[in-house]
């Protein structure tokens, strides 16, 4: 069977972006789904910032995509343990309560799998 062949052009084996896709219009929830819609309720809009109310249902782009480098802005609170799910399988860790995790599970590493090199933020809002 084998793996899909890529679509992104390369030059000298080095894939060569296409410009930004913006996954979030800071508008409202226009292309993402949840997995559970039932909970739909405790995700959205403030300010041009997306927002999660308590615990509840995963959101997930819509979109689709092979190879991609992803690029995310984010703002959480102190003690804050969260994350992005890559292709539904892999979590980029997103937290500030480094000191307590080992480095395979730091803001910035893909969790349990591959430390960051990335300093970790020293206090919530602040960007390492």
């Amino acid at each position: 069977m084998g793996r899909p062949k890529s679509t992104i052009p390369r030059t000298q084996g080095a894939p060569r972006w296409g410009e930004p896709i913006p996954l979030f219009g800071g508008k409202d929830l226009t292309g993402w789904t949840f997995t559970d819609p039932t909970q739909a309720g405790i995700w959205g809009v403030e300010d041009g910032t997306l927002i999660k109310h308590g615990r509840g249902s995963e959101i997930v782009t819509s979109s689709r995509f092979r190879d991609f480098k992803l690029h995310i802005e984010f703002n959480c609170g102190p003690m804050a343990n969260s994350g992005v799910y890559l292709r539904g399988r892999y979590e980029v860790q997103i937290e500030t309560n480094a000191t307590q995790e080992s480095p395979n599970r730091r803001m910035g590493a893909v969790y349990g799998v591959h430390r960051t090199g990335a300093r970790s933020p020293s206090h919530a809002g602040c960007l390492a």
